[in-house]
C-alpha cells in the first residue's frame, strides 16, 4: 500500500487535481493488485480527461476570479444558466480557460 501511495502522490502532482489525501487513499485501496505501470497509465488517462472534456465542450460559463475573466466548462444541460455562452475552447484565450481538475469521481471511473 505504501508504494502505491507514493506512486500516486508523485504522478498526481504533475496533473491538475483536487483530490484530498483521503481520496488518494481510497484510490490506493481500489488499486490493490495493480502493477505500477497500471497505476501510471490510469493516472495519465485521468489527466487527459481534462483535455477531452475541453475538446468536447460546447458551452462555457464566464466567471471572474481575482478581477480576471475566466471560462469554465459547463454541461450542455446547463446552457441556459447565467453567463453561459456557446463556444469551443479554441475560441478562448488559453490564459482564460479554467482547466477541469481530476476528481475522485473521474478517477474511480478508470478503476
Amino acid at each position: 500500500m505504501d508504494e502505491r501511495l507514493v506512486l500516486l502522490r508523485n504522478h498526481l502532482k504533475n496533473c491538475l487535481n483536487n483530490l484530498t489525501e483521503e481520496e488518494i487513499k481510497v484510490i490506493v485501496q481500489k488499486t490493490d493488485g495493480f502493477s505500477g505501470s497500471d497505476i501510471i497509465i490510469s493516472i495519465r488517462d485521468a489527466c487527459f480527461e481534462s483535455n477531452r472534456k475541453l475538446e468536447k465542450a460546447n458551452y462555457f460559463q464566464e466567471i471572474t476570479i481575482e478581477n480576471k475573466l475566466k471560462y469554465k466548462v459547463v454541461d450542455d444541460n446547463l446552457s441556459q444558466a447565467s453567463g453561459v455562452k456557446k463556444m469551443k475552447f479554441i475560441d478562448i484565450d488559453p490564459n482564460e480557460i479554467l482547466v477541469p481538475e481530476i476528481t475522485i469521481v473521474k478517477k474511480t471511473n478508470f478503476l
